[in-house]
């Protein structure tokens, strides 16, 4: 028996079935998922790291399906989102606007609670009165959680900007919700105390069959880091308002071509995506506000 080293330092019993459900999710068939994890197990020695059995993964993917390798590496396109430039952030932002919601991120001037002013990550309004505040908790490494204290102090931010709104400040909103949204998970103290407080917690494979990574699905939504980007032509595109592939295929060519993207790299780029959008998708619920 083969042991595979976690993220977070423990060893477990390597499991093919979780390469063959992630293979099948990706958009592989079950035939070709099979044939990728006996692939996978000739490649396998004690102590392997998750990170290498992916990588390995990823690699016999792709010689067989560009586009279902490039879905496969969606959490680690995540992860790799730059906070420097608050990739995650905006990512979010816009990933809210396509159940029909506005949003704004980072609202300047802060929003006003009673007690102190609040920098708020996204503001997302509608249908009807809905008004939610939205936290965006992002990690480099998919095995850190994001714990108790993050849904502590949303809930807390919430009831600070209601009162404010109550009491008259000038600069509040009337916020009724309150989520945080991770690219990795939430512990389960978190999950508990944001059920009990109706926070609402939106994170990869959470709530089951409509996580982030289901609701990226489901618009066909994906990161840039997704593709092949540098770090500068992505900043590049982001000022330009493009944000995610969707963005990327549709926006005016000459937005692409001001972010500094060669055109022969814009139709490699383009093709790419038009083959990725062509995966059939499980059935997948959605995020509901």
């Amino acid at each position: 028996m083969v042991y595979v080293s976690k993220m977070n330092g423990r060893t477990e019993p390597f499991d093919p079935r979780k390469i063959q459900k992630s293979c099948v999710r990706a958009g592989a068939d079950i035939t070709i998922a099979k044939t990728i994890v006996e692939q996978v197990e000739k490649e396998l020695y004690n102590g392997i790291t998750t990170r290498e059995v992916m990588k390995i993964t990823r690699a016999i993917l792709e010689e067989i399906s560009k586009p279902v390798g490039m879905r496969y590496n969606l959490k680690e396109a995540l992860a790799n989102l730059n906070p420097e430039f608050h990739e995650f952030e905006l990512y979010i932002t816009k990933l809210f606007t396509y159940p029909g919601h506005k949003t704004r991120h980072s609202p300047n001037p802060k929003i006003m609670g009673y007690c102190i002013d609040h920098e708020i990550d996204v503001v997302v309004e509608g249908p009807g009165d809905l008004v939610a505040l939205v936290e965006c908790k992002h990690h480099f490494k998919s095995h850190t959680f994001s714990g108790l204290d993050v849904p502590m102090r949303q809930w807390a931010r919430l009831h600070d900007v209601d009162e404010g709104k109550k009491k008259g400040k000038k600069n509040s909103i009337a916020a009724k919700e309150a989520w945080v949204v991770t690219n990795t998970k939430f512990s389960t103290h978190a999950q508990e105390y944001s059920r009990c407080k109706n926070i609402r917690l939106l994170s990869w494979n959470y709530p089951q069959k409509a996580g982030l990574n289901d609701f990226i699905e489901n618009y066909k939504a994906y990161p840039l880091t997704l593709l092949e980007l540098s770090r500068q032509e992505r900043e590049n595109l982001m000022k330009e308002n493009i944000i995610d592939t969707n963005d990327f295929l549709n926006f005016e060519e000459f937005k692409l071509k001001k972010a500094k993207i060669i055109p022969s790299k814009i139709k490699s780029l383009k093709k790419e995506i038009n083959e990725l959008y062509t995966i059939k998708d499980p059935k997948i619920l959605e995020p509901k506000f």
